[in-house]
């Protein structure tokens, strides 16, 4: 577990923030579970102002519900939920991919392709381990490529949400199988932005 302590130049409202987000998608809060202001300050030991603070930012991104005269919830997502987060996933990234066509530099290429080639490299009771980690973050690469800060956040606040309905799935007996065709994509991906192909690209 992650040892929280406040890092230097960090508000203390990104300190709790950082250990709420950390909580809820590691499956500390579990979902429905209610959160108190209270008890997050003392364990912080930070005053409560900077917690509700970053409690408010984490009910506008969709983490933390906090339901009128009755508390603040972890997130729990529905089926319906999900599957509004996979279609909205699916249209941000055909959107980011066309644009990293039009922008993406050879260098980008190379530091895309060098990145599946680090996870690769992996042993595979790693690469099954640190998937979900290493996918999120190919996936801000390419928001950052485009260059579009409300991108980054769209798609760095869906695959947060997503990695939470994750770790909530039990492990399937073909995840080894999954973990390969994902970054066989993601491959696909790369090759299809270096050709600037979008059509291939809305296809994948």
């Amino acid at each position: 577990m992650e040892n929280f302590t406040q890092k230097p130049g960090e508000t203390a409202r990104e300190y709790a923030q950082r250990y709420l987000l950390y909580q809820i998608i590691n499956l500390n809060f579990e979902p429905g579970q209610k959160i108190s202001d209270v008890e997050i300050s003392k364990e912080l030991n930070i005053s409560r102002t900077p917690v509700r603070e970053a409690v408010n930012q984490l009910c506008q991104n969709g983490f933390i519900h906090n339901v009128k005269r009755k508390g603040l919830y972890c997130v729990q997502i529905s089926r319906e939920e999900l599957v509004d987060l996979l279609e909205l996933r699916q249209v941000l990234e055909d959107y980011c991919y066309c644009k990293c066509a039009d922008k993406a530099t050879k260098e980008d290429i190379d530091q895309l392709n060098g990145y599946i080639d680090s996870f690769l490299a992996l042993p595979q009771e790693e690469q099954l381990a640190n998937h979900e980690k290493y996918d999120i973050q190919f996936h801000l690469m390419t928001a950052e490529m485009t260059g579009s800060q409300r991108l980054i956040k769209y798609i760095n606040e869906i695959e947060t949400c997503l990695l939470i309905v994750r770790k909530n799935l039990k492990n399937s007996g073909r995840k080894a199988e999954v973990v390969e065709l994902s970054w066989l994509l993601h491959r696909n991906i790369v090759k299809a932005m270096e050709a600037k192909d979008k059509e291939l690209l809305m296809e994948l």
